[in-house]
């Protein structure tokens, strides 16, 4: 983008088009475009000529004989920062704007075309400009992405739309369900601009924290073995839960956005299956059973905010895949965001007798983490493994931890949910 300084822009009283027959014909009259693109900025397209061309601009309400402010010898397309006229509290000032096209000392001017030059909206760690599809035309839009809490600034009145993410659910601790990924919202809303600029505040949830395995204790049933609950996020009045913690061993998934999975019931221990969590989102899968008969207890996935966690398999001792993410396209790219976390299982037991450890459950599509790798080889003495963290930006919820039976020698932990998101966008004026 070219600077007011790099366009040279200095205010001339120029004289009126020439009508000598040595003036060249000027192609670009009436087939220029120009649109507001960033404070105070207007981008200013058109053909380019083989002759000299120059971009005036002058406030709307200026009379017949104020003079036009012209930028140095440009290319299309030029952005030109419209710094003339502005009052300091001002949101948007109307320009005239025109191309002269020069050669041989002689020049002509296109017909002047009006655009409302508008101060920027701020906010957020990221800004973009992507052109959208709107009923078949390409429209510019900005994109605000909050990576954190902060606040929207608008100077003009528009529709804003809007992608709001909670945080992830974390893992649990101990053979446990995967975290639930943050609730994901979307919508749109006008915003109404007076006299001065609008400011909307913005609140991004953070990651649950993974549930803890303490080194030679024994966190069976123990609720500070569930992965912690994801934060919420909102924005416009509007709120996305977050996800719910991973359930540890013997224990259900949280309810959130998303619920979390389900913890493994042992071996030995109760027929009935542990619960998971359930949310706005998708509920999260159950743990096992000893009842299934398999050689592991193995940990349900944590629910997706475009699908259900899945169950854990003892028979096939496979923890259970964390759920589907929701799609969106906001930022021009389509992501998935608010995957559960997989499930974690069972790679020992208490009487250190070798098994095959159990495959754990993959982190869902939308940022979720996996349950904790299986460990090859197995030495008989720690197996446990702590899960994946969901991906921050996406809400992802954090993987089972894989666990090692009854042995109480091994410290590890839940991977942590990821960090929520909120994205804007809104067509820019022009």
């Amino acid at each position: 983008m070219l600077s007011a300084g790099a366009l040279g822009i200095t205010s001339l009283g120029l004289p009126s088009a020439s009508t000598s027959a040595s003036v060249p014909t000027v192609a670009v009259a009436d087939t220029f475009t120009v649109a507001a693109v960033a404070d105070r900025t207007v981008r200013v397209t058109w053909s380019d000529s083989a002759y000299t061309d120059t971009i005036e601009y002058r406030p709307a309400d200026a009379d017949a004989d104020d003079p036009w402010t012209t930028t140095e010898a440009v290319t299309s397309p030029a952005d030109v920062v419209t710094t003339e006229g502005w009052a300091t509290t001002a949101t948007s000032r109307a320009y005239d704007v025109r191309i002269r096209t020069s050669s041989g000392g002689v020049s002509v001017v296109t017909d002047a075309k009006e655009v409302t030059s508008v101060a920027a909206a701020t906010g957020g760690d990221a800004i973009d400009l992507i052109s959208v599809d709107v009923e078949g035309e390409s429209v510019l839009h900005r994109v605000h992405r909050f990576d954190a809490d902060g606040d929207l600034t608008l100077a003009f009145t528009t529709t804003v739309q809007y992608l709001i993410v909670g945080g992830g659910g974390g893992g649990g601790g101990h053979i446990a369900g995967g975290g639930g990924g943050g609730e994901v919202v979307t919508g749109s809303t006008e915003v109404t601009v007076g006299a001065s600029p609008v400011v909307r505040g913005i609140v991004v949830g953070a990651g649950g924290a993974g549930g803890l395995r303490v080194a030679g204790g024994s966190p069976d049933g123990d609720a500070d073995g569930d992965g912690g609950d994801g934060g919420d996020s909102s924005a416009f009045g509007v709120t996305a839960a977050g996800g719910g913690g991973g359930g540890n061993v013997y224990r259900g998934g949280h309810d959130g956005g998303s619920g979390g999975g389900g913890g493994s019931v042992s071996d030995s221990g109760a027929g009935a299956s542990v619960t998971a969590g359930s949310g706005a989102g998708s509920a999260g899968g159950p743990g096992s059973t000893s009842s299934q008969g398999g050689a592991q207890a193995v940990a349900g996935g944590g629910g997706g905010a475009g699908g259900t966690g899945g169950a854990a398999d003892a028979t096939a001792e496979r923890g259970g895949d964390g759920g589907v993410g929701a799609l969106s396209a906001i930022t021009g790219t389509e992501l998935r965001y608010g995957g559960g976390g997989g499930g974690g299982v069972n790679a020992g037991d208490s009487g250190g007798a070798s098994r095959s450890a159990g495959e754990p459950g993959i982190g869902g599509d939308g940022g979720g983490g996996d349950g904790g790798p299986k460990p090859d080889p197995w030495d008989g003495t720690n197996a446990a493994t702590a899960g994946l963290p969901g991906t921050d930006g996406l809400g992802g919820g954090g993987g089972g931890a894989t666990g090692d039976g009854g042995l109480d020698a091994a410290e590890t932990s839940g991977g942590a949910g990821g960090r929520g998101v909120v994205i804007v966008r809104y067509p820019v004026p022009g």
